[in-house]
């Protein structure tokens, strides 16, 4: 009934809703949309963990650590960690990954393949680390577990070895030198070698740096004169600046 009309029998108009005694009107509140579900929530109700469990197994058998992204070892380690982070299974399955990855890393330095060995000794890092992104990781940090087995006096050496005669694919010699110093930061031979590398690569300002840096960490008497012979090559000395080009 419209209000303000009459009710039959009455004079007395209807009041409005809000004028109704002992019936305050209550504002209509709007529905809220239900939030979405976690993904972690999700996986834990639908019984995910063990499938994930499964799926890390399979990219440790296959190799695929770090690789391709959606399906490698260190993102569903992150995974389980997020959703299940005191399932008994967890240390397992890192130690077993971890053997793995110290295995494969021994085979590519006995063949003579540093660099490879090299990204496999900083995956082991973080899988031992609880480290998701390897980007995080740093060679030179103090290893722990598994990661103090890894032979890292032989792989400096290799590393020295690419990267002093550039053997292997195009830029070898670059990446070994850098590698080498991810390894030990304070090695004059390191610095040595990339000095080396970068001047062969026409980086003079570069190589001028780090012939100086050579000479900053106290090397040996023949690690000393090829710095300074390098700085000569460069038309520099010992202490100067290097010269405009």
């Amino acid at each position: 009934m419209p209000v303000g009309s009459v009710l039959p029998g009455s004079r007395r108009p209807v009041a409005p809703p809000a004028m109704l005694p002992g019936k305050p009107v209550q504002p209509v509140q709007p529905v809220q949309p239900a939030p979405a579900p976690d993904a972690r929530v999700v996986e834990v109700l639908e019984g995910r963990v063990p499938m994930l469990f499964e799926w890390a197994r399979r990219t440790v058998a296959g190799g695929r650590f770090v690789t391709p992204p959606g399906d490698n070892l260190l993102e569903l380690l992150t995974r389980i960690e997020d959703v299940a982070p005191n399932h008994p299974d967890l240390p397992r399955l890192r130690a077993e990954a971890a053997a793995n990855v110290l295995r494969r890393g021994r085979e590519h330095l006995r063949r003579r393949q540093p660099l490879e060995a090299f990204d496999l000794y900083r995956t082991l890092l973080a899988i031992e680390g609880g480290v998701a992104n390897l980007g995080a990781v740093r060679a030179a940090q103090k290893p722990t577990g598994l990661a103090r087995r890894f032979p890292r006096s032989e792989l400096q050496l290799q590393l020295l070895y690419v990267a002093r005669t550039g053997r292997g694919a195009h830029g070898a010699g670059l990446a070994a030198a850098h590698a080498a110093i991810e390894v030990a930061p304070r090695s004059a031979a390191a610095h040595l070698a990339l000095a080396d590398a970068l001047l062969a690569a026409n980086r003079r300002d570069a190589a001028a740096t780090e012939y100086r840096r050579v000479l900053e960490l106290h090397p040996r008497a023949l690690e000393r004169r090829l710095a300074e012979h390098g700085l000569g090559r460069l038309g520099l000395r010992p202490g100067r600046p290097a010269r405009a080009h």
